[in-house]
């Protein structure tokens, strides 16, 4: 829910999580996805249990502007079991990359 008080009102929102996958892509490698690439919404069982495509919606019915864009990048991660301080390795090498090319994104839709 902290999200959508976050999100509404913009135009876009650009947001970087991290992701598991099956699929043969290495740990470190950043997907760039969208809202309809999330799947179906969700019918939440309790309000920390929303995921971000859920939220959009839920706020356009509560009657918020919400972004018509929300474009996602998410770097594939090994594991997610184990909290630590930092990020491992593959991660932390393309970071410095994504967050020139999120900056290079804002930097193209203020024109």
């Amino acid at each position: 829910m902290v999200l959508l008080d976050l999100i509404a009102g913009f135009d876009e929102a650009i947001v970087i999580d991290a992701i598991m996958t099956d699929d043969a892509y290495p740990v470190g490698f950043v997907y760039e996805l969208a809202l309809e690439d999330l799947g179906e919404i969700v019918q939440p069982y309790a309000s920390h249990a929303l995921d971000l495509q859920t939220t959009v919606e839920l706020g356009r019915r509560l009657g918020h502007k919400m972004p018509e864009t929300v474009r996602i990048y998410a770097i594939k991660i090994g594991e997610n079991t184990v909290f630590r301080e930092g990020l491992t390795p593959p991660v932390e090498d393309v970071v410095p990359g994504l967050a020139q090319r999120v900056i290079d994104q804002i930097d193209r839709s203020k024109k």
